[in-house]
């Protein structure tokens, strides 16, 4: 049935004179099932048997065959600390930056790069959100010039800077309300409707 959908797709790409890079072309089978994950499908795209990829990146975001998301915010946490040791550097420097210019880098520099797909971090484990909550724990400490006994939530509120928790929950809403005001016959209307 798949395979007749693709010859579908290729019918239409070849009406509009479209190319479809069938080399470059892979599946992935989201599934929390290790014997479904383990299946191979037999795929083919103009006669090119289609390669199966555990991880696919979708808008620079890597989806594992579970929607974990593990690798995806592993990486982000690295890409995270790079900047921040970047903000960390250009505080340290001879003519230093005062507490609002490195709240407004953690913002712009930062902060910008975490909250990239923040609806679907939430899904992940919490173990996984722990890792970005750690990032944004250093980085808060380090605007505010608390120690790190202080308390995350007391820099927080020292530098007006809301948690990543309440950024995701935010995230959500804002998504089901989205869906929630589009046409009825909309697949994510449908999915928030059931």
């Amino acid at each position: 049935m798949l395979n007749e959908d693709l010859d579908r797709l290729q019918n239409y790409c070849d009406k509009w004179k479209l190319k479809i890079n069938s080399s470059m072309t892979v599946y992935s089978v989201f599934t929390k099932s290790h014997v479904v994950a383990k299946k191979n499908i037999r795929l083919s795209l103009k006669g090119t048997n289609l390669q199966k990829e555990e991880i696919n990146i979708y808008l620079s975001v890597k989806l594992d065959r579970q929607l974990a998301l593990e690798e995806h915010i592993q990486d982000l946490r690295g890409r995270a600390n790079k900047r921040l040791q970047l903000v960390k550097r250009l505080a340290s420097t001879s003519w230093g930056a005062d507490k609002n210019t490195r709240r407004q880098l953690y913002i712009g520099y930062v902060r910008s790069l975490m909250e990239y797909n923040l609806a679907r971090q939430s899904i992940s484990s919490r173990t996984n959100k722990d890792l970005l909550d750690r990032v944004k724990s250093q980085a808060v400490h380090f605007i505010s010039g608390g120690m790190r006994s202080t308390p995350t939530a007391a820099c927080e509120i020292h530098k007006n800077i809301e948690p990543l928790r309440l950024q995701r929950d935010a995230a959500v809403m804002n998504m089901v309300e989205r869906y929630k005001r589009s046409d009825k016959s909309h697949s994510n209307r449908q999915l928030i409707d059931t």
